[in-house]
């Protein structure tokens, strides 16, 4: 049975704008249009207001600098920061997430959460993913010409760029061309990516591994996934999301749903990285509890690559034997 999808845009004219006809269309195509693009299924109706044509205005001003990176022009307003993340078996920093964020010459910097979704929308994340990789495989050589050579960087990975075809084929040579080992590469996807197009997903990440790239859960907790069905994934790690690491509190009871994860999951040969660790009680329960790695604004915010490398230095040196007794 076929679905029809409908919205219905409201605009109210006053004394001011009965006159003006073009743009009381233009009004209600927006808040059609919104209607039409919402997700509630019970009613999608939209009324127009002054924030609802900010929004728009806002959007639309990204999705055309988007475009222009993707087309190849102004890639270094794609800039990455980058969190480290520390191995809590011995307080060495064993890698780095690397984190995006949109220059955008009309609105200032963006964050993820708002431009990768219109990247996605129009499938403009492909090049871009593929921009992000490459600006995070040159930080990786950077570090090993300052004598780091153990570090891993992980990569937030969208569902469109592993659908996309030859995905593989473009990461397998970007690390060739750049020369990076691509057992110093991780990928991350988001739980809920599992939800759709879960053996395509899969196998995708599974050929990944077959070239010696891992793979992991982020925000693991908050969507699809089952500890048991983990065992059918080609993945290495799970990343705790944050609203399980924020709720551990001084009461170590309180907090047992996240020493089940940890439990499981090592149970059935996967690691455990805890996302968001801002307390020192929190980080107490993951060591307690024998999670492997943790990153969270206790160790450092997101830094960028000048400052991130500086960290490494300071990190080895007694500048950091405090922040290191809270680990």
């Amino acid at each position: 049975m076929e679905r029809i999808n409908f919205g219905i845009g409201v605009y109210e004219i006053g004394e001011m704008t009965a006159d003006d006809v073009e743009g009381i269309f233009y009004a209600i195509r927006l808040a059609s249009e919104e209607a039409l693009a919402s997700e509630d299924e019970k009613g999608n109706i939209c009324f127009y207001d002054e924030e609802l044509e900010k929004r728009v205005y806002r959007e639309n001003l990204m999705r055309h600098e988007l475009a222009s990176v993707a087309e190849g022009e102004d890639q270094d307003r794609i800039l990455l920061q980058y969190q480290p993340i520390v191995d809590l078996r011995d307080k060495q920093i064993s890698g780095f997430e690397a984190l995006a964020r949109f220059d955008s010459k009309g609105l200032g910097r963006i964050l993820p959460l708002e431009f990768i979704p219109i990247a996605e929308e129009t499938k403009d994340i492909i090049p871009i993913g593929k921009v992000i990789i490459q600006k995070a495989c040159g930080f990786l050589k950077r570090l090993q010409a300052n004598g780091y050579d153990d570090l891993n960087i992980s990569i937030n990975i969208s569902p469109i760029q592993l659908i996309s075809q030859k995905f593989v084929e473009s990461v397998v040579e970007i690390l060739a061309q750049m020369d990076v080992n691509p057992k110093s590469i991780s990928f991350e996807v988001t739980e809920s990516v599992f939800s759709a197009n879960f053996d395509r997903i899969n196998a995708v990440i599974g050929r990944l591994r077959d070239h010696g790239i891992k793979s992991s859960i982020d925000d693991f907790g908050t969507a699809y996934s089952s500890l048991s069905r983990l065992r059918e994934l080609n993945v290495h790690f799970i990343k705790i999301d944050r609203p399980f690491i924020s709720r551990i509190t001084k009461k170590v009871q309180e907090a047992m749903i996240t020493n089940d994860i940890i439990s499981m999951a090592h149970k059935i040969g996967l690691f455990v990285v805890a996302e968001g660790v801002e307390e020192a009680h929190q980080l107490e329960y993951l060591k307690l509890y024998g999670c492997d790695k943790a990153q969270g604004f206790l160790i450092s915010k997101p830094m960028d690559e000048d400052v991130a490398i500086e960290f490494l230095r300071r990190w080895g040196k007694s500048s950091c034997i405090q922040q290191k007794q809270n680990i």
